[in-house]
Order: C-alpha cells, then structure tokens, then sequence
C-alpha cells in the first residue's frame, strides 16, 4: 500500500476517500465502507480540485486509497488526479463506466493500482480497498 496506506500496529483500519461526481455513488460506497470493521472514511469529494484536497492532507485524515471516478465531469479528471499525486500519494483505485483500453493503459502507466467497473458490487469495490 501506498505512504498514507501502509497499516501497522494500533492503525487498524485502512484510511480511504471516495471521489466521485455521482453523489449517490459515494453514498453509496461511504455508507457501506463504514459499516466494516477494516475501513475509515477520510473524506469525499465531487471534483479533482476536492480530491487533490484530500489526498494531500497531512495527519491522521489522510488517505491510504482514493476510490475514484477516472472520468469526472465528462474529463479524464481521474488521470490528472494520478499524476498529481505521483507514486508517493495514496494507492489510487480507478472507477470507470467505459472500456476504453487506450484510457486504462494511461491510467496504469501513471501509477493506478486498479481499476473497477462502475457496475461492480459496492462489496468488490470495498473488497479491493481491503482485500480480506
């Protein structure tokens, strides 16, 4: 996991965010992540402005992994996202709608660690932040 994910003793749950320009999506994802026992939820966002936000907070609120929506507002916000970060940032698990081969290997070679179709069960989804 990345610098803001690595768990250690007494750290007991993974520090996540969900970005996602779909309010009911990261309800949905928010509501069930808090209800596990391996999972803290650090913060939404609806924007990749919001998102760098979170992912570059200091302290105890910063992610581990950001759960994002590779395409926000229509843009490939979620590849400016990865770069931004850089592989120091949080592990970045992208969320996407499309199949678009060309746009997932960018997304790879920009340091995502995943990625899952928006269809996916919000269970999968959950089970790739903390794998059991």
């Amino acid at each position: 996991m990345g610098a803001g994910g690595e768990v250690t003793a007494g750290q007991d749950r993974i520090r996540v965010a969900f970005v996602n320009d779909h309010p009911s999506i990261t309800h949905a994802l928010r509501v069930a992540a808090e209800a596990t026992d391996d999972l803290r939820v650090v913060g939404v966002a609806r924007t990749c402005t919001d998102a760098l936000a979170l992912a570059t907070r200091t302290g105890d609120d910063v992610p581990g992994v950001v759960v994002t929506d590779i395409q926000l507002a229509g843009e490939a916000e979620g590849l400016r996202l990865l770069e931004a970060v850089g592989k120091d940032g949080p592990v970045i698990l992208l969320l996407s709608s499309f199949d678009r081969p060309p746009l997932l290997r960018t997304a790879f070679d920009r340091g995502a660690a995943g990625y899952l179709v928006m269809t996916a069960k919000v269970r999968a989804i959950l089970d790739a932040v903390a794998p059991g």
